[in-house]
């Protein structure tokens, strides 16, 4: 019997998207990366609900930093970045 395989996460397709802007695609990363983030992160800690809480942190932290990129890219353009 042959089982099949789920289908590859295509990493540059949900990037693209991230920078189009599409939030379902930064949710589809978290949830292709999150497993293994917090695999890392365990290891680090040394304590699971302490890796969870950090990881949670992180998809919160990276979402945060999507919405407030615009605002940046938006400031860069009127010349805010040149110092």
């Amino acid at each position: 019997d042959t089982v099949s395989q789920p289908p590859l996460f295509d990493y540059e397709a949900a990037l693209r998207a991230c920078a189009r802007g599409e939030r379902s695609a930064l949710q589809q990363l978290y949830e292709q990366e999150s497993p293994r983030l917090l695999g890392v992160v365990q290891r680090i800690v040394r304590d699971l609900a302490d890796a969870r809480d950090l990881a949670r942190t992180q998809r919160l932290v990276s979402q945060r930093g999507r919405r407030m990129s615009g605002s940046v890219d938006r400031f860069r353009r009127a010349g805010g970045g040149r110092v």
